[in-house]
């Protein structure tokens, strides 16, 4: 997914560096409680996929003020990317251990 935000396309990628770049921001883990916590991470998750990005948290919240629907789409957008997670199953990243490893 992509976002248009002030005439610069910035793609969605969710990713370890977008959680890491949350907690440096709000020192807590990512827990999305609230509308900040969202916000916060949508930002974290811009600044993760689109380096060298330039967009100041400001221009960002500005510009969510005159797109809030965009806030929706983000949602909707992270539901599915939480969902696709969970479908991958355990069992099939689970490496079989050799007889030798379980020894271990």
């Amino acid at each position: 997914m992509t976002f248009n935000i002030n005439g610069k396309e910035y793609q969605l990628k969710y990713s370890f560096r977008a959680l890491m770049i949350y907690e440096n921001i709000t020192h807590k883990s990512f827990n999305p409680k609230t509308i900040t916590d969202m916000i916060v991470f949508f930002y974290s998750i811009i600044l993760a996929a689109n380096k060298g990005c330039e967009l100041m948290f400001e221009e960002f919240m500005d510009w969510i003020d005159d797109n809030p629907e965009s806030v929706n789409d983000f949602s909707t957008w992270l539901t599915h990317m939480f969902t696709q997670q969970q479908e991958i199953s355990p069992v099939e990243n689970k490496k079989e251990l050799t007889e030798e490893e379980s020894k271990n």
